[in-house]
C-alpha cells in the first residue's frame, strides 16, 4: 500500500487519537473528557466504516470505558477514605487515589500512543488492560 492510499484509508486511527484530549488543561476532568470522546467515536465507525476501522474504534471505546471505570474507582476510594478517617495523618491514606489517577494517566498515554501508531499502520491494536465493555458482534 502506498502512502497516498494509506492516507485515504479509514483505519480507525481517529478513535485512538481522541485519547490525546487528555492534554486539555483541566485537572481530573481531562481523562474523563477523552474517555468519553473515544467511546463516542465508536457508533459512527460501527455504522459506516470498514472492518479494520470498526475494530480499532471498538477497542478504543473499550479502553475509554475501562478508563472511566478506573477513574470512578479512584474517586470512590478517595471519598470513602475521606469520610472514614478520623484525622488526616499525611498524604497517603487518601493520596493513593491521586497516585492511582496519575498511574491511569500514564497508562492511558502509553495505550493512546501505541494505538494511534498501530492503527496508523493499518493494524488492529489490542490494548491489554482494556475490559470488553463493547463485545465483538460480527
Amino acid at each position: 500500500m502506498t502512502y497516498s492510499e494509506q492516507a485515504h484509508t479509514n483505519t480507525g486511527k481517529n478513535a485512538w487519537v481522541l485519547g490525546f484530549l487528555c492534554f486539555i488543561p483541566l485537572p481530573f476532568i481531562n481523562l474523563l473528557v477523552c474517555a468519553i470522546a473515544m467511546m463516542a467515536a465508536y457508533p459512527k465507525h460501527k455504522r459506516q466504516s470498514p472492518a479494520l476501522a470498526r475494530e480499532n474504534a471498538r477497542r478504543a471505546a473499550n479502553w475509554g470505558a475501562t478508563l472511566i471505570l478506573g477513574l470512578l474507582l479512584c474517586a470512590a476510594y478517595m471519598v470513602v477514605m475521606a469520610m472514614t478517617l478520623d484525622s488526616t495523618k499525611g498524604f497517603f491514606p487518601i493520596g493513593w487515589g491521586i497516585v492511582g489517577y496519575l498511574a491511569l494517566g500514564l497508562v492511558h498515554l502509553v495505550v493512546t500512543v501505541a494505538g494511534s501508531l498501530r492503527a496508523g499502520k493499518g493494524k488492529v491494536f489490542r490494548a491489554a488492560p482494556a475490559l470488553p465493555f463493547f463485545p465483538d458482534r460480527t
